[in-house]
């Protein structure tokens, strides 16, 4: 569903309280910073409102988005929709082409929050830490209209932080395999079931004949993985449900199975050789070249594979270690409400509106979401555009899913990771060598959060 971008002039909401103006402006300097502003001011016909909202006051709202131009172009379209559908609220939104986690706590440091945002998953508990986000607990249970049990229950408790909700859902993708179906016809392979996830013995196997060398260079990659977040994913499939617990600073990289999990992970490139290593020569060989068998990752890339690619290509289910529980993995970026807003009822309003049908389908039909409200499931949003021929695989992975384990500190948790994998991934340290050296670091990292944050 693509909704019309017309912009009309508009009735001015009510003037805003004090304060609001110098936050607007905070906003709208950041420009020479990387920023495009859409300020967009609708009247139209005015939709149905539940009488939780017909109550409303009127209120100009600051929205923060970020992401490639398709992120972009939706959440303009999608804040005009939001006012003809509510006439007496005005959104403004800002478009955050830099780091957006860095504009947010410098906008933080000063209380100018904006009113609403698109926050980073990795790093959105770091603000609800700090003070800077609100959680939404009693937003959600005083909303009459807002039902819990509407959602597929892990994205919500994805994002909540020690048990309370911080931010609501709206690009959420699970991990699958993808793979390149014309590769696989070439090398006269059976392709993947859309059903029984392969074992990952099986699935490196495959990679293995699906790696093609030429004039002594591979010229095709069998088999690529969420590298920057499989160093905590693939101990959980091996049985280490806690490897990491960002919430309550738990790390346990030091543990037999997640050292046997990073070792597994640098003999993909070192021992098996079906993964590029670091470093290697040659032209790109992502998933969207055609270079490459398979790629466990995200089904957000579906909308530029779909327009990038011109090898047909599907989903099978996120591969598991024979004879393990099965466990798979998703995330959605959390829409956040600024703690410094004065429009809170407002803010809570808009994000509903993007986590809710209308903002789901518009995302869905963008190739960067799967459903997360069960009444989507079957929506041709998310089933009608080929490729994937099925589209199902992520709804029914999610039934398997374990939450990531974000935490506030996150972001230096993941940077001391990749500093320390980096040798282990070129063959120059092993896996327990590597850890066992940088766990007094770790340890730090996570002990200053502790007495920061609890």
């Amino acid at each position: 569903m693509v909704f019309s971008h017309t912009v009309r002039p508009a009735i001015e909401p009510a003037a805003a309280t004090s304060g609001r103006h110098s936050r607007r402006s905070a906003i709208l300097g950041a420009a020479a910073g990387g920023l495009s502003l859409l300020a967009v001011r609708c009247r139209g016909e005015v939709g149905s409102q539940g009488s939780g909202t017909q109550a409303l006051p009127p209120a100009k709202l600051f929205f923060l988005g970020r992401g490639q131009v398709t992120y972009q172009q939706t959440f303009e379209e999608l804040s005009a929709q939001f006012m003809r559908q509510f006439p007496h609220i005005t959104v403004e939104y800002t478009h955050q082409t830099g780091n957006f986690d860095e504009k947010y706590q410098v906008l933080a440091a000063s209380d100018q929050t904006p009113d609403v945002g698109f926050s980073t998953v990795a790093q959105y508990k770091g603000h609800v830490a700090r003070g800077a986000a609100a959680y939404l607990d009693d937003f959600a249970k005083r909303d009459k209209q807002f039902k819990e049990a509407d959602y597929d229950a892990y994205w919500l408790v994805a994002l909540r932080y020690k048990g309370r909700l911080g931010g609501l859902p709206w690009d959420p993708g699970m991990v699958v395999l993808h793979y390149n179906k014309n590769v696989f016809q070439r090398a006269g392979l059976p392709l993947p079931d859309a059903k029984t996830p392969l074992t990952w013995e099986q699935t490196i196997e495959l990679a293995k004949r699906l790696t093609v060398e030429s004039g002594g260079s591979v010229t095709q990659w069998g088999l690529e993985t969420w590298w920057a977040r499989f160093w905590w994913h693939i101990p959980r499939q091996l049985g280490l449900a806690d490897v990491y617990q960002g919430d309550e600073n738990v790390l346990k990289l030091d543990h037999p199975t997640a050292i046997e999990g990073l070792q597994w992970l640098a003999d993909l490139r070192l021992k098996h050789r079906v993964s590029r290593p670091l470093g290697y020569p040659g032209p790109a060989s992502g998933f969207e070249t055609g270079k490459l068998g398979l790629d466990a990752g995200g089904v957000w890339r579906a909308g530029t594979f779909r327009a990038n690619m011109q090898d047909d290509w599907d989903w099978a289910p996120l591969p598991q270690f024979a004879g393990k529980k099965r466990v798979t993995t998703g995330q959605a970026s959390p829409v956040i409400m600024g703690n410094a807003s004065k429009a809170r009822d407002a803010a809570w309003e808009l994000m509903k509106y993007l986590a809710g049908p209308v903002g789901q389908e518009l995302a869905m039909e963008r190739g960067i979401s799967q459903p997360i409200l069960k009444q989507q499931h079957t929506s041709p949003a998310f089933t009608k555009h080929r490729p994937p021929h099925n589209p199902q695989v992520a709804v029914a992975d999610v039934q398997f899913a374990v939450p990531s384990p974000y935490g506030p500190s996150y972001n230096q948790v993941q940077a001391l990771v990749d500093k320390v994998i980096d040798p282990v991934y070129k063959g120059e340290q092993t896996a327990r060598q590597a850890i066992t050296a940088a766990m007094p670091e770790f340890r730090g990292i996570l002990e200053d959060t502790k007495r920061q944050y609890g």
